[in-house]
């Protein structure tokens, strides 16, 4: 199974998809994600960026964090729904259907239309998650697999083949102006709303990033494990790899701004990014950026010159991108997929300013 960049996504190979709909899913894929001939998974669709389905089974599904998919979809659980008939839910789509005892979907035309497929594209099996994995069929990934110098296999998988002759090694043309500069990308993660539209427009570029969450600037405890929480279900539900270094650090951070509040925010971006860049360099991470860069809230400029001076003292490049033309839409995709919203930026400092006024009228009101 090849890794097309260190760090990146692992792939199991392309499959065909033929005029009936039939769709024959890599061994390996299978294997891993403990899937048997004749056994029912579930489907749902893919990301934007990379569009096809996802693929996962009941015992996988049910025991984890996006468990609540199935007790809201009792169609879906119970196999009652009609079968490869997509049900919506919060963003994505979800269905149930049969695998034949040659390890094959075979798709109605109404469901290749829904995924919007066609016979004769060849989806790229990619490990996504530890819930599912991908059949993807377009985006920069599919573009990289292209450019993939080795070997891969294609599962053909066409009625009267054996497993064997359904699964030919193919060598893609290698085209050197597709490879990717950046080996390993570390992405410190205030939140899941904010991190919606920067790893959108990451993936979108071909960049996987790894998700790290390090704030110890939350307060208090309840809204810290809030946004915590949300990120790792969030996360696990595109398949983002996370890092969680937890760090509920109340009385350091207060301690630290004690002497100078209204100036808070510098400490408060420099002791993040600082971990942040800290952790990269003795992981193997090539580069480290952060979601603060989408926020119209912040100091940008100010996180972008401390983000690259903590680069150069630790020796790993600071990515950086201006993903502020992409909150509004990253937020709006968030309360779309029910996630938690914050209603400030962090620190009780900050909680007391969301409450400004609110405070001057009920200390008015009782002086």
């Amino acid at each position: 199974m090849p890794q097309m960049n260190r760090g990146g996504k692992f792939i199991f190979g392309r499959s065909l998809v033929h005029e009936d709909g039939t769709i024959r899913l890599p061994d390996q894929a299978a294997e891993e994600y403990g899937l048997t001939a004749g056994s029912r998974v579930y489907l749902f669709t893919g990301s934007k960026s990379t569009g096809g389905f996802c693929i996962t089974r009941k015992p996988l599904l049910e025991p984890s964090k996006l468990g609540h998919i199935l007790r809201d979809l009792p169609g879906l659980r119970d196999h009652t729904a009609e079968p490869s008939a997509f049900l919506p839910y919060k963003g994505r789509a979800y269905c149930w259907t049969d695998l034949s005892p040659a390890m094959e979907l075979r798709l109605p035309p109404s469901a290749l239309e829904f995924l919007s497929l066609t016979a004769g594209m060849r989806l790229l099996a990619i490990r996504s998650s530890d819930i599912a994995f991908t059949m993807g069929a377009k985006g920069p990934l599919l573009e990289r697999a292209e450019g993939y110098a080795g070997d891969s296999p294609e599962f053909r998988g066409a009625a009267g083949l054996t497993a064997g002759a359904g699964c030919d090694m193919i060598t893609p043309y290698i085209d050197e102006t597709k490879e990717l500069t950046m080996e390993r990308l570390l992405l410190h993660t205030c939140c899941a709303p904010c991190s919606v539209y920067c790893v959108d427009s990451l993936r979108d570029e071909g960049i996987e990033p790894a998700s790290f969450w390090y704030n110890p600037n939350i307060h208090p405890y309840q809204e810290y494990k809030a946004r915590r929480d949300t990120l790792m279900e969030y996360s696990q539900s595109i398949g983002l790899e996370l890092i969680v270094h937890d760090d509920y650090g109340l009385r350091d951070f207060v301690r630290a701004v004690a002497g100078d509040i209204d100036r808070r925010c510098g400490h408060c971006y420099t002791c993040r990014l600082e971990e942040t860049a800290r952790y990269a360099a003795a992981h193997g991470f090539s580069h480290f950026s952060t979601t603060l860069l989408v926020s119209p809230y912040q100091d940008h400029e100010g996180i972008r010159q401390a983000a690259e001076a903590l680069a150069e003292r630790y020796g790993v490049a600071f990515l950086y991108r201006d993903f502020r033309p992409g909150f509004r839409q990253g937020q709006a995709k968030a309360r779309e997929l029910g996630l938690y919203m914050q209603k400030y930026c962090g620190c009780v400092f900050s909680e007391e300013e969301r409450y400004a006024k609110q405070i001057a009228r009920d200390k008015e009101k009782f002086s």
